[in-house]
């Protein structure tokens, strides 16, 4: 289906929705371990984001753009994507938040290093998910928070947390 709107998309002519397309495509292309079409998807697409490089299109591909730059291994520029994303657009219209922004932003920070932030930044998400009633979205956050404080030896913690996630997700299926 996306490829269909992607060649329609380009038939008309409408380089915008072509690169949102073969963003989103690039993402299920990564998420579903088929790499080599992610990079291809996400190297297109982000090149015609970059070419038409305003606020708004910058600002909708950010999460994209971050899991590429996450793919390849260059967590500083996947934070600055990922930063993006979770910054209001500014046009006075409440936006949600890709719930895996914050996510892919902490495991980079500490992948550099920066476990404070990551801490910062999964409990912070974390907490705010149990207070939508994102249950299955909160375990996530729990979970990787244990990970990360397992890097920095700190184990009680860690273990408290990955067992209220387990506890969790076992509730919510």
């Amino acid at each position: 289906l996306l490829e269909t709107c992607r060649d329609l998309a380009e038939k008309q002519g409408d380089r915008r929705s072509w690169a949102l397309i073969g963003l989103h495509m690039g993402r299920l292309f990564y998420f579903s371990d088929q790499r080599g079409l992610a990079f291809r998807c996400f190297s297109e697409a982000g090149e015609a984001v970059e070419e038409m490089g305003d606020e708004d299109i910058l600002w909708r591909s950010a999460k994209f753009l971050g899991i590429f730059s996450f793919m390849q291994g260059d967590f500083r520029r996947a934070i600055e994507h990922f930063e993006r994303a979770l910054r209001p657009l500014g046009d006075g219209k409440a936006h949600l938040p890709n719930p895996y922004a914050p996510l892919f932003m902490a495991v980079s920070c500490a992948c550099l290093g920066e476990f404070h932030r990551a801490i910062g930044i999964l409990d912070y998400h974390g907490r705010g998910a149990e207070r939508e009633g994102r249950a299955g979205l909160a375990a996530v956050f729990r979970a990787q928070l244990g990970i990360v404080l397992l890097q920095v030896n700190n184990r009680k913690e860690a273990l408290s947390n990955l067992e209220a996630a387990l506890l969790e997700a076992t509730r919510n299926n």
